[in-house]
């Protein structure tokens, strides 16, 4: 199978415009969303993570679960909530360098 030559075509009123795109370029970008994609998805579920480890803590709390093992799930749920800051700034930088390639 022949690689073509990538491009977009981009309607402009009656005529049509043939726009080259970089083949380095167009691999880059398709990189760096793939790296949004899978931030966004990461963020997502360390958000559900953390409330539904909130909801076991105070279900753990309601039924007198020890001392200790309540101790391991809030240490749990805080390494998951450190986890969110660095992901969301992940995402940003990742936003950030896509939108350098447009």
């Amino acid at each position: 199978m022949a690689a073509t030559e990538p491009s977009v075509i981009v309607p402009a009123g009656e005529d049509v415009k043939k726009i080259e795109v970089d083949p380095a370029k167009l691999r880059n970008l398709k990189i760096k969303s793939g790296v949004v994609k899978r931030y966004m998805k990461d963020l997502m579920s360390y958000r559900k993570e953390v409330t539904m480890q909130k909801a076991k803590i105070e279900k753990f709390k309601e039924e007198g679960k020890e001392e200790l093992f309540l101790r391991q799930q809030v240490g749990c749920l805080r390494e998951s909530e450190m986890l969110i800051p660095d992901i969301a700034n992940r995402l940003a930088v990742s936003l950030h360098e896509i939108f350098s390639l447009i």
